[in-house]
């Protein structure tokens, strides 16, 4: 629930807020994802704010920091509770059932050149593994494609959810993806519910 809570705030302010207007223009222009695919994956926007998260599931939607610390969405250091994911688009992550299980973030181009060259924050940060997030187990997109995939009884199997998205948005619906992992015997399980043959377009160093 704080995980689906949570998606649902940075889809917001991704959509109608004006702090995710660079995010939006970065997904639409530079990446070339249109709304509806925006909408339907519920993509979002975390703020480079240290804590909007937490002080919105808090205090507005009464959850406790513990419960969220241990859903992955905050981290507790120096006596503070800071939001996991800040300056970064966010693709919600969903299990086959359509649980949203975690959320991975993409940090974006402008706050990432402002960062000192020494500190190095990673260009894509996923939830930690928790009680209900595995990422061995978690296929990028599969709570939709699952019907399109079992219909062609193949799915197309991509690196990273950008790759997914834009070639979901072009017509081709059997696919899912993997993200920070190879291809998992779990995640081979997890198809093999749907379809007998896989079609591998992986970048070459994973």
């Amino acid at each position: 629930e704080a995980n689906d809570t949570a998606s649902k705030f940075y889809h917001y302010l991704l959509l109608k807020h004006a702090s995710g207007k660079e995010a939006l223009h970065y997904l639409t222009n530079e990446r070339k994802i249109n709304l509806e695919t925006i909408d339907q994956f519920n993509l979002g926007f975390a703020p480079d704010i240290p804590d909007v998260l937490s002080k919105f599931l808090t205090t507005k939607k009464s959850f406790k920091p513990d419960e969220l610390e241990k859903a992955g969405l905050i981290v507790k250091a120096r006596g503070r509770n800071f939001d996991r994911f800040r300056g970064r688009v966010i693709f919600p992550l969903y299990d086959h059932r359509n649980v949203c299980v975690g959320l991975a973030g993409r940090i974006l181009p402008s706050i990432e050149a402002k960062l000192p060259k020494d500190k190095h924050l990673g260009k894509y940060v996923n939830s930690p593994e928790t009680p209900i997030y595995h990422k061995s187990k978690v296929l990028y997109g599969l709570n939709i494609t699952k019907f399109d995939i079992k219909k062609e009884d193949t799915a197309l199997v991509v690196e990273g959810d950008i790759d997914f998205l834009s070639v979901w948005q072009n017509g081709i619906k059997n696919i899912v993806a993997i993200k920070g992992t190879a291809l998992t015997e779990e995640q081979v399980k997890v198809l093999s519910r749907f379809c007998q043959t896989l079609i591998l377009a992986l970048d070459s160093d994973i």
